[in-house]
């Protein structure tokens, strides 16, 4: 077999291209794998995992606030920029960790978004390459706003990296990631407000339960602004200004920092997708019940970029 011929491909480092790629090899194939980004994947570097430890410190702050003046005398103090690093020690190292046990498993590694050229080749790092069979694990990305102004937009990655916490920020969206973060940001000391095109917060969830949460939301200060479409964001010196539309009318919010957090959606730009005979829709690549490509059958799609993934679960 060629330097550049592989039993198996696979396409992006996260725990569901990592499992795949250590099965493989494990069996005795001829395994790569590549990414885009830093190895490791969203959910150890920029993630499921960060979050998790930034939100330890606000359940903990939580707790004092809940036991005050009942055995606790003064409620707990979140410092942000301690907290982002301690939650340091957990992320810095995993790239790094990530490449050396895959190389020592015999794996090899390249580090750009490949390209489909036909149905079992791909160019990668300017190099033509075959595999048998191409495992896809790209995961999710965030949803492209298109409005005027969207480049001043942050995403996940820049929140749970922040440095320093703004003193007003904007969520524009209502989703589990939205209100997530809404809730830490407002309990770390932020002035935040919630914007959603539709009437209701974490609209794939229980209404009776969500109804709860958001008169809980707002009794901690998150001020929600429903059935408001966004229409522009623009810069000014040191802060944003976002014009929505709501009930037929202009409004315009004011803040230092706003979010995209209107979803995430299969991350497949760039893989040319149909050179390589693959079907692919909103939700994902189209797979059967062993998450094979129904249209190529020496693909497979798995983790979050599969139609057939549930969410939140790595696979």
């Amino acid at each position: 077999m060629e330097d550049n011929e592989f039993d198996v491909f696979v396409i992006g480092s996260g725990i569901a291209g990592q499992t795949v790629a250590k099965a493989c090899i494990g069996k005795g194939l001829k395994v790569a794998i590549t990414d885009n980004r830093e190895f490791g994947g969203t959910c150890a570097n920029r993630g499921c995992d960060p979050k998790k430890i930034l939100l330890s410190a606000i359940e903990a702050f939580e707790l004092s606030e809940n036991l005050k003046g009942k055995g606790i005398s003064k409620a707990a103090k979140i410092d942000w920029k301690q907290l982002q690093k301690f939650k340091r020690n957990f992320t810095a190292n995993i790239p790094a960790s990530t490449e050396h046990n895959l190389v020592e498993l015999g794996i090899t590694l390249f580090h750009q978004s490949p390209a489909f050229l036909d149905e079992n080749t791909l160019l990668v790092e300017g190099k033509k390459v075959v595999a048998k069979k191409i495992v896809i694990a790209t995961g999710l990305v965030p949803r492209t706003l298109t409005m005027p102004g969207a480049k001043y937009f942050k995403e996940s990655d820049d929140f749970l990296n922040l440095k320093k916490l703004p003193r007003k920020i904007v969520f524009v969206g209502g989703g589990y990631i939205g209100m997530e973060f809404a809730h830490m940001a407002v309990r770390a000391g932020a002035e935040v407000t919630v914007i959603d095109t539709g009437n209701r917060p974490l609209h794939a969830f229980d209404a009776d339960l969500v109804d709860e949460l958001r008169k809980y939301s707002e009794s901690l200060g998150i001020n929600f602004i429903f059935e408001a479409t966004p229409r522009q964001l623009k810069k000014k010196r040191k802060k944003l200004i976002l014009t929505y539309e709501l009930e037929g009318k202009v409004h315009t919010i004011e803040a230092e920092a706003f979010f995209n957090t209107a979803g995430r959606v299969p991350a497949l730009v760039g893989l040319d997708l149909e050179k390589g005979k693959v079907q692919f829709g909103d939700k994902g690549v189209e797979t059967n019940t062993y998450l094979q490509s129904t249209s190529n059958p020496d693909i497979y799609a798995c983790g979050d970029v599969s139609d057939k993934s549930l969410p939140l679960t790595p696979l």
